[in-house]
């Protein structure tokens, strides 16, 4: 590979060599979200996982260039075999486009707020009140991005993009990448009425 963008087969071949580790724990602020999410959710499901990525000339040269979710990194992250493990989700046909407009353009100055609207409007029939959820969506982006507010990538659909949502009207999926500390994480949820 040259400095030029990287080839289909360089970047296919990049997600089949790329190594990623599940981390054994998650910051008290990011198990404090998922909790209240999960009772937000109490029909659904909430499955949250922190991951290490091994450095990789392919995969680092599309971050640095903004080009990760043109490269795919949507669709096959599911398939990296630490985060195959703990989700189970393969994507459906077509269901993540490449195109970084599905995944609503957020930075990390976006997150928090994203995170308070997913738990203030809850879910079926449970809800945070609005204070609760700021707060505790405030200490989660924080750790999701590890304080870094700048060169972190996060990616959000509410897409039922795979056979674990129930496409009512509760599917949240949200990936969040740090490249200066190499981790991924990653937040799936959805509720039924």
């Amino acid at each position: 590979m040259t400095n030029a963008s990287p080839t289909v087969p360089e970047t296919l071949q990049m997600f089949r060599e790329l190594e990623c580790q599940r981390l054994p724990s998650v910051s008290e602020a990011e198990s404090a979200f998922t909790e209240a999410l999960g009772t937000c959710y109490a029909n659904g499901e909430v499955r949250y996982a922190s991951f290490h990525v091994a450095p990789h000339p392919v995969f680092d040269l599309l971050e640095e260039r903004g080009r990760l979710v043109e490269s795919g990194f949507m669709h096959h992250v599911w398939s990296l075999p630490a985060v195959a493990e703990v989700f189970r989700c393969a994507p459906r046909e077509g269901a993540l486009p490449y195109a970084r407009s599905a995944f609503g353009n957020l930075t990390a100055l976006d997150l928090d707020g994203f995170l308070a609207r997913t738990l203030h409007e809850g879910g079926a029939y449970e809800s945070t009140a609005a204070p609760v959820a700021r707060s505790l969506a405030r200490a989660c982006a924080d750790a999701m991005v590890d304080g870094r507010l700048d060169g972190a990538n996060v990616f959000a659909t509410n897409e039922p993009w795979c056979d674990f949502f129930y496409d009512v009207a509760w599917d949240v999926t949200l990936v969040t990448f740090v490249p200066q500390t190499r981790r991924l994480r990653v937040l799936i949820a959805t509720d039924t009425d």
